[in-house]
């Protein structure tokens, strides 16, 4: 395990953007390219807890179901930055610490809304509205974050999804064969797509 997070960390060292913040904001950049459903999620998945923070702050103070959100966020990316750094992009495998972190804030918000009522429409309607926004975008993020994980641990199907800044400096490197755009698939029902191409789906020659 140590030997194949070196090989991947000796590769995804050395792209464009230097810290892992910068690869991770990169790699959103690689799902906004890939699909306009893709760019719509993630720009709502930084702006719903963004927007939360400061409804609360503004309005009426509702704290805890925006803080738990931003927290477990918070939390989950250098997870995720972990899982991915050996392939340099998004992966399915990531799915899994997303939605364990995430989704409580959204267990809370869902009971303080539909079950308590203590967040109505009468009593702040920005708040409301905020908080039935969160419930439809991270509803949407949190079953695919179930299906991501099936699919890339049962049915074993995986790909990496990269930037194109961050797929051209490793085809220039010849560590991506030439051919690779934003989507690299790496096993479909659990067969090896490219067998040139190590598990992270850089090129075996050029390790």
């Amino acid at each position: 395990h140590l030997e194949r997070e070196k090989v991947g960390l000796s590769l995804a060292g050395v792209v464009p953007h230097r810290t892992r913040m910068e690869r991770f904001l990169g790699w959103c950049e690689g799902v906004k390219e890939t699909t306009s459903v893709g760019h719509v999620l993630m720009n709502l998945k930084g702006f719903v807890p963004a927007t939360g923070l400061l409804i609360a702050a503004l309005f009426d103070g509702y704290w805890r179901g925006p803080l738990l959100l931003t927290l477990g966020i918070a939390a989950s990316v250098p997870i995720m930055v972990r899982i991915g750094t050996p392939y340099d992009g998004f992966v399915k495998s990531m799915g899994a610490p997303h939605l364990l972190l995430s989704a409580p804030a959204t267990l809370v918000i869902f009971y303080d809304l539909v079950v308590a009522r203590s967040v109505t429409i009468s009593s702040s309607p920005v708040t409301f509205v905020w908080a039935c926004l969160q419930l439809v975008v991270f509803g949407v993020s949190h079953a695919l974050d179930v299906y991501d994980t099936v699919d890339w641990h049962v049915l074993r199907n995986r790909k990496v999804i990269r930037c194109m800044a961050h797929v051209e400096h490793w085809k220039a490197q010849g560590k991506l064969p030439v051919s690779t755009q934003n989507v690299q698939w790496l096993m479909r029902a659990g067969k090896i797509v490219d067998p040139r191409c190590n598990e992270f789906g850089f090129l075996k020659a050029a390790n």
